[in-house]
């Protein structure tokens, strides 16, 4: 089985910008927890 997730928009907030640093990086409530 594989299983892909595009991270942006997915398990985490996307604004339209990439992200360039993990602090940038803020999960949607609940998406880790699904994962």
């Amino acid at each position: 089985m594989l299983i892909i997730l595009d991270r942006d928009g997915v398990i985490n907030e996307y604004d339209g910008n990439y992200i360039c640093s993990a602090d940038e990086w803020h999960p949607i409530p609940g998406s880790v927890e699904a994962v």
